[in-house]
Protein backbone atom coordinates (compact mmCIF):
# COMPACT_ATOMS: atom_id res chain seq x y z
CA UNK A 1 0.00 0.00 0.00
CA UNK A 2 2.76 2.44 1.18
CA UNK A 3 4.63 1.35 -2.59
CA UNK A 4 1.59 2.33 -4.65
CA UNK A 5 0.42 5.49 -2.54
CA UNK A 6 4.95 6.40 -2.81
CA UNK A 7 4.27 5.80 -6.70
CA UNK A 8 0.95 7.83 -7.01
CA UNK A 9 2.83 10.75 -5.28
CA UNK A 10 5.93 10.41 -7.68
CA UNK A 11 3.68 10.30 -10.77
CA UNK A 12 1.22 13.45 -9.59
CA UNK A 13 4.93 15.63 -8.55
CA UNK A 14 6.49 14.78 -11.95
CA UNK A 15 2.95 15.51 -13.83
CA UNK A 16 2.71 19.02 -11.29
CA UNK A 17 6.76 19.70 -12.85
CA UNK A 18 5.85 18.77 -16.65
CA UNK A 19 2.68 20.94 -16.12
CA UNK A 20 4.71 23.91 -14.98
CA UNK A 21 7.37 23.25 -16.69
CA UNK A 22 5.18 23.80 -20.11
CA UNK A 23 3.00 26.25 -19.04
CA UNK A 24 6.75 28.28 -18.45
CA UNK A 25 7.39 27.86 -21.63
CA UNK A 26 4.20 28.54 -23.42
CA UNK A 27 4.10 32.03 -21.16
CA UNK A 28 7.05 32.83 -22.48
CA UNK A 29 6.46 32.07 -25.90
CA UNK A 30 3.28 33.90 -25.71
CA UNK A 31 4.48 36.45 -23.21
CA UNK A 32 4.43 39.54 -26.00
CA UNK A 33 0.69 38.74 -26.99
CA UNK A 34 -0.56 38.27 -23.68
CA UNK A 35 1.21 41.30 -21.65
CA UNK A 36 1.09 43.71 -25.16
CA UNK A 37 -2.10 45.45 -24.04
CA UNK A 38 -1.61 46.41 -20.85
CA UNK A 39 1.82 47.55 -21.55
CA UNK A 40 0.99 49.59 -24.31
CA UNK A 41 -1.34 51.44 -21.80
CA UNK A 42 1.04 51.70 -19.32
CA UNK A 43 3.50 53.44 -22.30
CA UNK A 44 1.18 55.62 -23.04
CA UNK A 45 -0.04 56.58 -19.73
CA UNK A 46 3.52 57.72 -19.46
CA UNK A 47 3.82 59.36 -23.01
CA UNK A 48 0.63 61.78 -22.15
CA UNK A 49 2.14 62.20 -18.81
CA UNK A 50 5.35 63.40 -19.51
CA UNK A 51 5.26 64.63 -23.29
CA UNK A 52 1.63 65.99 -23.45
CA UNK A 53 2.87 68.09 -26.79
CA UNK A 54 3.64 64.78 -28.54
CA UNK A 55 0.64 62.67 -27.09
CA UNK A 56 -1.24 62.98 -30.02
CA UNK A 57 1.80 61.50 -32.39
CA UNK A 58 1.98 58.03 -33.98
CA UNK A 59 2.43 55.17 -31.69
CA UNK A 60 3.92 51.76 -32.46
CA UNK A 61 4.20 48.89 -29.82
CA UNK A 62 6.96 45.93 -30.29
CA UNK A 63 9.22 43.22 -28.38
CA UNK A 64 12.28 43.04 -28.57
CA UNK A 65 14.51 40.32 -26.47
CA UNK A 66 13.72 41.53 -23.03
CA UNK A 67 11.92 45.08 -23.28
CA UNK A 68 8.52 46.37 -25.01
CA UNK A 69 9.10 49.39 -26.74
CA UNK A 70 6.63 51.73 -27.78
CA UNK A 71 7.88 53.71 -30.92
CA UNK A 72 6.50 57.53 -31.06
CA UNK A 73 6.35 58.47 -34.46
CA UNK A 74 6.65 62.26 -35.75
CA UNK A 75 4.33 63.64 -37.64
CA UNK A 76 6.73 65.48 -40.09
CA UNK A 77 8.98 62.40 -41.05
CA UNK A 78 8.55 58.51 -40.42
CA UNK A 79 12.33 58.15 -40.09
CA UNK A 80 12.26 60.58 -36.93
CA UNK A 81 10.95 59.31 -33.49
CA UNK A 82 11.78 58.27 -30.26
CA UNK A 83 11.38 55.11 -27.65
CA UNK A 84 9.76 54.36 -24.54
CA UNK A 85 11.05 51.08 -23.22
CA UNK A 86 9.43 48.60 -20.31
CA UNK A 87 12.20 46.46 -18.95
CA UNK A 88 11.56 44.56 -15.64
CA UNK A 89 8.22 47.34 -14.14
CA UNK A 90 10.71 50.14 -14.95
CA UNK A 91 10.19 52.45 -17.85
CA UNK A 92 12.61 54.95 -19.77
CA UNK A 93 12.65 56.77 -23.02
CA UNK A 94 15.18 58.00 -25.57
CA UNK A 95 13.09 61.62 -25.67
CA UNK A 96 16.35 63.72 -25.48
CA UNK A 97 18.64 61.71 -27.84
CA UNK A 98 16.31 60.89 -30.13
CA UNK A 99 13.73 63.50 -30.89
CA UNK A 100 15.38 66.76 -28.94
CA UNK A 101 19.37 66.05 -30.63
CA UNK A 102 17.77 63.72 -33.15
CA UNK A 103 20.51 60.47 -32.57
CA UNK A 104 18.42 57.83 -34.24
CA UNK A 105 17.39 60.32 -37.11
CA UNK A 106 20.57 61.82 -37.85
CA UNK A 107 22.20 58.01 -38.26
CA UNK A 108 19.58 57.36 -40.72
CA UNK A 109 20.37 60.15 -42.52
CA UNK A 110 24.43 59.32 -42.58
CA UNK A 111 23.79 55.90 -43.90
CA UNK A 112 21.19 57.68 -46.73
CA UNK A 113 23.82 59.71 -48.00
CA UNK A 114 26.90 56.86 -47.34
CA UNK A 115 24.87 54.67 -49.88
CA UNK A 116 23.96 57.43 -52.11
CA UNK A 117 27.15 58.13 -52.29
CA UNK A 118 28.22 54.69 -53.35
CA UNK A 119 25.37 54.38 -55.83
CA UNK A 120 26.31 57.72 -57.90
CA UNK A 121 30.02 57.79 -57.20
CA UNK A 122 31.35 54.56 -56.37
CA UNK A 123 32.93 56.06 -53.44
CA UNK A 124 33.07 54.62 -49.38
CA UNK A 125 32.67 57.00 -47.23
CA UNK A 126 31.60 57.58 -43.77
CA UNK A 127 29.02 60.33 -42.72
CA UNK A 128 29.01 61.60 -39.28
CA UNK A 129 27.01 64.78 -38.70
CA UNK A 130 28.45 67.38 -36.39
CA UNK A 131 25.47 68.92 -34.96
CA UNK A 132 22.14 68.50 -32.90
CA UNK A 133 18.52 68.72 -34.47
CA UNK A 134 17.50 71.52 -31.87
CA UNK A 135 20.87 73.30 -32.69
CA UNK A 136 19.27 74.20 -36.13
CA UNK A 137 17.75 76.65 -37.07
CA UNK A 138 14.14 76.71 -38.43
CA UNK A 139 14.99 76.45 -41.26
CA UNK A 140 17.68 74.28 -41.83
CA UNK A 141 15.86 71.97 -39.31
CA UNK A 142 13.11 71.96 -41.93
CA UNK A 143 14.97 71.14 -44.96
CA UNK A 144 16.63 68.17 -43.13
CA UNK A 145 13.06 67.07 -41.61
CA UNK A 146 10.98 67.18 -44.54
CA UNK A 147 13.82 66.78 -47.95
CA UNK A 148 15.93 64.70 -45.28
CA UNK A 149 18.80 66.15 -47.56
CA UNK A 150 21.66 67.25 -45.73
CA UNK A 151 24.27 66.86 -49.04
CA UNK A 152 24.37 70.77 -49.05
CA UNK A 153 24.58 71.28 -45.73
CA UNK A 154 28.06 72.00 -44.06
CA UNK A 155 27.03 70.05 -41.02
CA UNK A 156 28.47 66.66 -40.90
CA UNK A 157 32.30 65.43 -42.02
CA UNK A 158 33.20 63.03 -44.43
CA UNK A 159 35.84 60.59 -44.37
CA UNK A 160 37.27 58.49 -46.60
CA UNK A 161 40.62 56.85 -48.35
CA UNK A 162 42.69 57.80 -51.61
CA UNK A 163 44.74 55.49 -52.53
CA UNK A 164 47.59 57.48 -54.25
CA UNK A 165 50.05 56.39 -57.46
CA UNK A 166 52.59 58.83 -56.77
CA UNK A 167 53.78 59.51 -53.24
CA UNK A 168 54.89 63.00 -53.59
CA UNK A 169 53.10 66.52 -52.59
CA UNK A 170 52.04 67.20 -56.50
CA UNK A 171 50.42 63.96 -56.76
CA UNK A 172 48.54 63.57 -53.60
CA UNK A 173 47.39 67.15 -53.51
CA UNK A 174 46.21 66.32 -57.23
CA UNK A 175 44.12 63.62 -56.31
CA UNK A 176 42.79 65.32 -53.03
CA UNK A 177 41.98 67.84 -55.01
CA UNK A 178 39.94 66.03 -57.92
CA UNK A 179 38.07 63.81 -55.03
CA UNK A 180 36.75 66.87 -53.65
CA UNK A 181 35.56 68.55 -57.16
CA UNK A 182 33.80 65.14 -57.98
CA UNK A 183 31.63 65.27 -54.47
CA UNK A 184 31.16 68.63 -55.45
CA UNK A 185 29.75 68.52 -58.80
CA UNK A 186 27.65 65.73 -56.95
CA UNK A 187 26.53 69.37 -54.78
CA UNK A 188 28.10 67.25 -51.50
CA UNK A 189 29.16 69.89 -49.27
CA UNK A 190 30.38 68.77 -46.07
CA UNK A 191 31.63 71.08 -43.12
CA UNK A 192 35.29 69.44 -43.20
CA UNK A 193 36.43 65.86 -44.69
CA UNK A 194 38.89 63.14 -43.24
CA UNK A 195 41.25 61.40 -45.97
CA UNK A 196 43.35 58.82 -45.24
CA UNK A 197 46.18 58.88 -48.09
CA UNK A 198 47.77 55.49 -48.81
CA UNK A 199 50.58 54.40 -51.14
CA UNK A 200 49.56 52.05 -53.72
CA UNK A 201 53.56 51.00 -53.79
CA UNK A 202 53.89 50.70 -50.51
CA UNK A 203 50.70 50.20 -48.31
CA UNK A 204 51.85 50.53 -45.19
CA UNK A 205 52.76 54.30 -45.86
CA UNK A 206 49.36 55.76 -44.84
CA UNK A 207 48.06 58.51 -43.41
CA UNK A 208 45.19 60.04 -41.54
CA UNK A 209 45.02 63.81 -42.69
CA UNK A 210 41.62 65.53 -40.40
CA UNK A 211 40.29 68.99 -41.07
CA UNK A 212 40.63 69.12 -44.95
CA UNK A 213 38.29 72.02 -46.28
CA UNK A 214 37.35 73.30 -49.77
CA UNK A 215 39.11 76.54 -48.63
CA UNK A 216 42.69 75.46 -48.54
CA UNK A 217 42.21 74.42 -52.41
CA UNK A 218 40.66 77.74 -52.97
CA UNK A 219 43.37 79.79 -51.55
CA UNK A 220 46.30 77.61 -52.68
CA UNK A 221 47.22 75.91 -49.30
CA UNK A 222 46.43 72.77 -49.72
CA UNK A 223 50.27 71.65 -51.02
CA UNK A 224 51.56 73.47 -48.34
CA UNK A 225 49.62 71.57 -46.24
CA UNK A 226 50.24 68.01 -47.88
CA UNK A 227 54.35 69.14 -48.01
CA UNK A 228 54.55 69.71 -44.64
CA UNK A 229 52.53 66.30 -43.75
CA UNK A 230 54.36 63.99 -45.74
CA UNK A 231 57.96 65.48 -44.60
CA UNK A 232 56.39 65.23 -41.46
CA UNK A 233 56.43 68.88 -39.91
CA UNK A 234 53.96 70.01 -37.69
CA UNK A 235 54.38 73.64 -38.83
CA UNK A 236 52.54 76.99 -37.96
CA UNK A 237 50.16 76.67 -40.70
CA UNK A 238 49.06 73.75 -39.84
CA UNK A 239 48.26 74.56 -36.89
CA UNK A 240 46.16 77.79 -38.17
CA UNK A 241 44.36 75.82 -40.25
CA UNK A 242 43.97 72.97 -37.30
CA UNK A 243 45.33 70.15 -39.64
CA UNK A 244 45.90 66.94 -37.85
CA UNK A 245 47.71 63.88 -39.08
CA UNK A 246 48.82 60.46 -38.36
CA UNK A 247 50.75 57.42 -39.87
CA UNK A 248 48.71 54.19 -39.60
CA UNK A 249 50.33 50.95 -39.68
Amino acid sequence: MKKQLKLTLSMALLFLITFVSFGTIIINEKKEDLFMPHIKNKLEDYLIKNYKEQSNLKTKISYNKDKFILKVISEENNNYYFNIYYKDKKITDSYKKDYIEGNSYFKYLENKLQKDIKKNLDINSKIDIATTLDSMTSKIRKKVLIEEDIKSLEIYTLSSELIIEEWNTLSITTDITNFINKLEKEDIKPNSYILTITNSNNLNESIEITNITTDLIENNKLSLIIDDIINDINSKLLQQEKITYKYKK
